[in-house]
């Protein structure tokens, strides 16, 4: 992760858009806390990947994948 990357992230954060685990919080377009999340694959029947989208504006906004988000 380069620095700038590193600086988005902690601004991100700061701002409330994502938790101090990158888990999404509200959408960085339109502002809304409306927060869908989507299972995308599963494992012996429990959830290792899923994604987060705006449920407003339709904004991507994380992907989960194995226990950890990435933004």
């Amino acid at each position: 992760m380069t620095r700038e990357e590193h600086e988005e992230i902690k601004t991100l954060i700061d701002n409330g858009y994502l938790d101090i685990n990158l888990r999404p919080l509200k959408c960085t377009k339109c502002e809304s806390s409306n927060v869908s999340e989507a299972i995308t694959d599963m494992q012996g029947g429990y959830p290792c990947e899923s994604v987060a989208s705006c449920g407003d504006c339709g904004q991507h906004l994380g992907y989960w994948c194995y226990g950890h988000w990435q933004a």
